[in-house]
């Protein structure tokens, strides 16, 4: 999505992510989403709006350009409005995952969302760093998160750091996230962060916190469930991950196939000269 916002190709922009890491030593897993959960049901729900609301002003611009003499200006509100809502096919996300399957890289197919395998594998060891513009992997327990600012700058955040500085448990920390709001409660007002702070220092839970802010008593049960979520104290590999993902899991590593590269290489990357990523990838154990 990030490619495509930008006018850029994807394929190109996944390679040189993967090239940057294993220049550095470490070797990337992707990640793909499944289906979004059903407390997700409001944003959801609010994004195919917005999605279909952009398809019907670009069919709008689209008859314009083939009625209309400014053909130039016409083009660049076309533009505009496809980078501004990015749709990836499952034409383009068979094709990442055919490149990455080409250079040696492994993917996953989540369940689900994302977040909840990322925490899970997260504290088991195996991921040792997390990339993603999301900052809500933070109160799922994810330590390191990476992420590139509006500058374009890596940035990196350590929760345990930032528990420290604002001096809360990982609880406190997680309820006041959801005090805040999350994408799971889009129903509930967000409480302000200095209330939401102030509130997870001085009670315990979060019916006693919602009580003492006289909200209703009702929105009680969609706010325990999101802190759940966020918690995933319920989460198994046999909830986030089908069978066969587990079974794929299991195998060795994809091979590099170097006739296939080049195929890659003639459609994509015609003028590059050097391609760092086709080193042999980094084994996880």
């Amino acid at each position: 999505y990030h490619a495509k916002a930008k006018g850029e190709c994807i394929i190109t922009m996944v390679a040189k992510l993967v090239n940057l890491l294993r220049s550095h030593g470490s070797e990337p897993i992707l990640f793909f989403d499944g289906k979004p959960p059903s407390e997700k049901t409001g944003v959801v729900k609010e994004r195919a709006t917005a999605r279909n609301t952009a398809l019907t002003e670009l069919e709008v611009l689209t008859k314009e350009l083939e009625d209309g003499p400014d053909r130039a200006i016409v083009e660049l509100e076309i533009e505009k409005l496809q980078r501004k809502n990015p749709n990836v096919t499952y034409a383009e996300r068979d094709l990442v995952k055919k490149f990455l399957y080409t250079i040696g890289v492994r993917y996953v197919n989540a369940k689900g969302e994302s977040d909840p395998l990322l925490a899970y594998w997260t504290h088991l060891k195996i991921l040792s760093a997390v990339i993603s513009p999301d900052m809500d992997l933070l109160p799922r327990g994810i330590e390191h998160l990476i992420l590139k600012n509006e500058a374009g700058d890596w940035v990196h955040y350590t929760q345990s750091d930032i528990l420290r500085s604002v001096r809360l448990t990982m609880h406190q920390f997680q309820t006041m996230c959801v005090l805040m709001g999350t994408d799971y409660t889009t129903t509930i007002r967000p409480v302000p962060v200095r209330t939401a702070y102030s509130a997870v220092k001085n009670k315990s839970s979060l019916r006693d916190i919602w009580s003492a802010l006289r909200q209703k008593e009702s929105e009680v049960p969609s706010l325990e469930s999101a802190l759940l979520l966020l918690q995933g104290t319920t989460n198994t590999l046999e909830t986030l991950l089908n069978t066969n993902e587990i079974n794929k899991w299991n195998e060795p590593n994809p091979s590099i196939e170097p006739d296939e590269f080049l195929k890659f290489k003639m459609n994509h990357f015609p003028c590059e000269s050097e391609f760092h990523f086709l080193q042999s990838p980094v084994r996880i154990v």
